[in-house]
């Protein structure tokens, strides 16, 4: 008798655990262009209230006991997640000047050791910075180093203590292993002049985060008096101060969503003022190079997919600009890199990457050559302005990551590393697509999948879906180790290169931003209709999932189209996207405007209002959802997602599964260390096989 109360004191312990929290609701009128909207939870955004921490606290408790029954399928996940991976291992070597610099892990260690060894590998290791012991000692979230003088002395790295990108950069001389007594504060980034002993450093604007001053110092003096050469007014840009890749060059870029301004000066005489080389101007991208008496300027002023254009060093002004390569409409130039016998275009046409060789004695080029239909290609670290050997790196959705370098002279291919497989990988295996969906106005949206051999076109395969669709960023099909725990249990792993990215070219990421950004969310849809017709799946056997931007499109599919998914997964997700931009001390406000859209202006905001997940929960089923967030995430506030998980807890119609997993320790980017990545992603997968009964 004693025992039968004992288990049922036990079942309801655990069924009062899985009560999900109620947030109270404390009601906020916002009015705005004659609008006005009620706010249940705005409370939340004060995000170091007691209140607010006791319901995160609860959101925590309750996930981890709805999950409770999956530990030992999340045990299973994470050791085969571990297991196609090699833990102690190494990058592959590069040379800048008479070093070789590489990183290595090892294994039951989170974070990388850096190495170079002096004139040959052959040479004896010496480590330039262990950051395990750097991030114990500091209690920060990452250690790495960031700059090394033209003399390959001195090395200023950073650690970032929250991981949210905030740096505190400190300098060592790597001969001797001495640390020097400077320290610079939120920096952004660093260039050091050519005599080594002067550097250029951006910060970050307290409260906002942006990069908004360019300081000068000199090592050794007091950095409390360093000078300050330059400030950016407009709350749109950003600085980012960088070397020529021959080192002859500092330049100062000030960037916004669509233009930027360059300013340059001698990396030999640091002392002389910044020359601009041509004024900002809307719609005007440019990005500049040097190569001996001209600068070589990509940018997109009548030339949407971007042009080549050079300048003369002693008057860059643009009625100087003289075309190199014309804009083409089915090729986005991407990149640029200049050495001393070639320049290298990195090129984007019909979602697919390709580099372009070419001479300057001759003007001659030709393309690396690339197999496969779906893959990732791209240039690797080459700072060597001599090189004859380029490093690439490639890989397909099937393929593990490879680096390899070519000669660009004999077109010699030589593979450099394989990512290795430990528990074992035969491409073979599997079979990866380039399917397209029409979205509502025709467009034809790519997507890029991965399965099993023998996997059968019936309509019953589960799928996991994911893309991103923001800020011209697009989402390359290459190798994912970490999915085929479920791909071998036979998902469809799908990208869709939905409009907001630029995987099309730039008109692709123009089509989705701003008063078009509703396309990113239909293209999604669409791609998950097609899969359906096609008998790839069916309704309600896909989930979905994205992460920041990627997460506000998760957002607006399961409030637009919560039939067709079976699970929707929000990592960091930038939901609450009117009440953000609204207010400008946030960093997701003012710079977003060319974005999202300025909420100051009554069409855009009715435009944003639409769509902002946040203000469209309403009164329906939803499919099985997981947020995740991290407290210190200054990039996504925490109150975001938690405000969303509220008002779903308080509208939604179903008892399907709405979790709420949060990192207490962690910023934008997630948990610290390698391990603890894999701890979240077994956690996530888990959920998965969850919802689908597959545990």
């Amino acid at each position: 008798m004693l025992f039968r109360l004992l288990v049922l004191l036990i079942i309801s312990l655990n069924v009062f655990a899985q009560q999900p929290p109620v947030a109270k609701a404390k009601t906020q009128t916002l009015a705005q262009h004659g609008d006005t909207r009620t706010d249940d939870f705005a409370w939340m955004k004060n995000k170091n209230s007691g209140a607010f921490k006791k319901y995160l606290k609860a959101e925590q408790k309750y996930t981890d006991a709805v999950m409770a029954d999956t530990k030992p399928l999340q045990e299973k996940l994470y050791d085969e997640l571990l297991g196609r991976v090699k833990q102690t291992d190494m990058s592959v070597p590069y040379r800048y000047k008479t070093y070789w610099y590489y990183l290595r892990y090892t294994e039951g260690e989170n974070y990388p050791v850096y190495c170079r060894k002096a004139g040959d590998l052959d040479a004896d290791e010496q480590v330039i910075l262990d950051a395990n012991k750097v991030v114990k000692e500091e209690k920060c979230y990452s250690a790495y180093p960031l700059r090394y003088s033209y003399d390959n002395n001195l090395m200023a790295y950073a650690i970032d203590k929250t991981g949210n990108f905030e740096s505190t950069v400190f300098f060592k001389e790597m001969k001797t292993g001495n640390k020097l007594k400077d320290v610079l504060h939120k920096v952004t980034s660093l260039a050091f002049a050519a005599d080594n002993r002067m550097v250029f450093y951006t910060v970050q604007e307290p409260k906002t985060n942006r990069s908004y001053r360019l300081y000068k110092h000199v090592l050794g003096n007091d950095t409390g008096k360093d000078e300050l050469i330059y400030e950016e007014k407009d709350k749109q840009f950003d600085l980012y101060v960088y070397s020529t890749k021959a080192e002859e060059f500092i330049f100062l870029m000030a960037s916004s969503a669509d233009e930027t301004e360059v300013r340059f000066l001698s990396a030999k005489n640091p002392d002389e003022p910044f020359r601009i080389i041509h004024p900002r101007e809307r719609k005007n991208e440019y990005f500049v190079s040097h190569y001996q008496d001209k600068f070589y300027i990509r940018t997109n002023k009548d030339a949407i997919n971007f042009k080549l254009v050079t300048a003369p060093v002693s008057n860059p002004a643009i009625e100087n600009w003289e075309t190199l390569t014309e804009h083409r409409e089915e090729v986005l130039l991407d990149r640029v890199d200049i050495y001393n016998d070639f320049m290298v275009l990195n090129e984007r046409t019909h979602g697919n990457d390709r580099v372009q060789i070419r001479w300057w004695n001759t003007g001659e080029s030709f393309y690396v050559p690339v197999e496969e239909e779906v893959y990732s290609f791209g240039g690797g670290y080459n700072p060597d302005f001599d090189a004859k050997w380029l490093r690439f790196y490639f890989s397909s959705l099937k393929t593990p990551l490879m680096i390899f370098e070519f000669n660009v002279h004999t077109l010699e291919k030589k593979i450099l590393k394989q990512w290795e497989i430990p528990s074992g990988h035969n491409s073979d295996d599997y079979v990866t697509e380039k399917v397209f969906a029409t979205a509502p106005d025709g467009k034809q949206v790519p997507i890029s999948l991965l399965y099993k051999k023998g996997l059968e076109k019936n309509g019953s395969n589960p799928v996991y879906m994911e893309a991103y669709g923001a800020y011209g960023e697009p989402f390359d099909a290459g190798y994912v180790n970490t999915i085929y725990p479920l791909v071998d249990r036979g998902f469809i792993y799908a990208i869709a290169h939905v409009r907001g990215g630029d995987d099309m070219g730039r008109v692709w990421y123009h089509d989705g931003k701003m008063l078009n950004k509703k396309n990113t969310f239909t293209d999604f849809i669409a791609s998950t209709e097609h899969l359906i017709a096609e008998q790839y799946t069916a309704s309600g056997m896909v989930v979905a999932q994205g992460a920041s931007a990627g997460g506000l499109l998760m957002g607006a599919i399961a409030n637009m189209r919560p039939d067709l998914y079976k699970g929707v997964i929000l990592h960091v997700p930038f939901v609450d996207v009117l009440n953000t931009i609204l207010d400008t001390l946030l960093p997701l406000s003012t710079q977003e405007f060319i974005e999202w859209g300025n909420p100051y202006i009554k069409e855009e905001y009715d435009y944003i209002k639409s769509y902002s997940p946040y203000d469209n929960v309403k009164r329906q089923d939803y499919p099985h959802l997981l947020f995740t967030s991290g407290v210190t995430d200054e990039q996504v506030g925490v109150w975001e997602p938690a405000k969303m998980v509220a008002k779903l807890r308080a509208l939604k119609t179903d008892n399907n599964l709405l979790l709420f997993k949060i990192t207490f320790k962690g910023g934008h980017s997630g948990p610290s260390g390698r391990y603890p990545y894999y701890e979240d992603l077994a956690f996530e997968y888990a959920f998965v096989l969850k919802i689908f009964g597959m545990e």
